[in-house]
């Protein structure tokens, strides 16, 4: 179950918490829900092969300096290329009507039977334990038509951050808008960063997750402009009241952390430069 949402420039779908009550395939051992799990795998695994064979969704990636196959590879990046629905014509038509519905149940496939994420590069949200809870997806068509929009946002309840096992490893994280922002970074060979969908979207499950790997201090790498500064100080005001220190780093006026690494000369070099003269936001209490 799902609930569709538009908002601005953002599509939203919210994976809602069912009870599984009927199965999808032959085998009586197998949950609705189990099967659902497993279905959203393939089509992760399916988006990640058309990524490999797509030139477009590729140039897309290298104009944004994320063609790196290693990347790609470790956080399952993929293309929606509208080509998913035909993968069930090979199927016996109870079972295609079945994953059809499966996959309609969980969002990926919308009620018109058109892909949620159709156009666009998807980048999977995984918890601790590799498990996909979500995922952010970024069309690449440079034209829309009026209705649509660039950014799409498929959730669950347990969808939280983007490389999320940073978390287990760091206690100082660099927190960024969305996973093109945390690539650009990681591309530099810096790890400790995670990303969320959108500066406005940090809400107390981010909060509350930071508190279970207790997470000591976070740098914010918004956009250097008055919404990413607004949301830095919002934020940092939410994560000071737990006793997580925040400092924000200071970008080029109107640059995103993607636009800094693409266009500054020696970007890492440059970045650490900006870690380093960063300005607190709060003091943990």
């Amino acid at each position: 179950m799902y609930y569709y949402e538009k908002l601005g420039d953002v599509s939203v779908i919210q994976r809602l918490p069912r009870t599984p009550t009927d199965l999808l395939f032959s085998d009586s051992d197998i949950a609705a829900g189990d099967i659902e799990e497993t279905l959203i795998n393939h089509v992760i695994r399916y988006y990640k092969s058309t990524l490999k064979n797509s030139e477009r969704a590729r140039h897309f990636l290298a104009s944004r300096g994320l063609l790196n196959e290693s990347l790609i590879e470790r956080f399952n990046l993929g293309f929606s290329d509208r080509s998913l629905g035909f993968q069930f014509t090979a199927l016996p038509s109870w079972q295609s009507a079945a994953t059809r519905g499966a996959l309609q149940r969980v969002g990926i496939i919308k009620p018109s039977g058109h892909e949620f994420f159709r156009g666009a590069l998807v980048f999977p949200f995984h918890d601790e334990n590799g498990r996909v809870t979500g995922a952010y997806g970024r069309r690449i068509t440079q034209k829309l038509k009026a209705y649509s929009v660039y950014h799409v946002q498929w959730l669950s309840e347990d969808t939280v951050f983007f490389n999320t096992v940073a978390l287990t490893k760091y206690k100082h994280i660099l927190l960024c808008k969305s996973p093109v922002d945390a690539l650009s970074l990681m591309q530099l060979g810096i790890e400790n960063v995670v990303a969320i969908m959108g500066m406005k979207s940090f809400c107390f499950k981010h909060c509350a997750v930071l508190q279970t790997f207790n997470i000591e201090t976070v740098g914010f790498a918004f956009d250097a402009n008055f919404q990413g500064k607004r949301c830095s100080q919002a934020v940092a005001e939410q994560l000071s009241a737990v006793g997580i220190q925040c400092y924000g780093i200071d970008l080029p006026a109107e640059k995103d952390v993607n636009q800094f690494v693409l266009e500054d000369a020696k970007p890492r070099d440059n970045f650490m430069k900006l870690l380093c003269s960063a300005s607190p936001l709060t003091t943990s209490h």
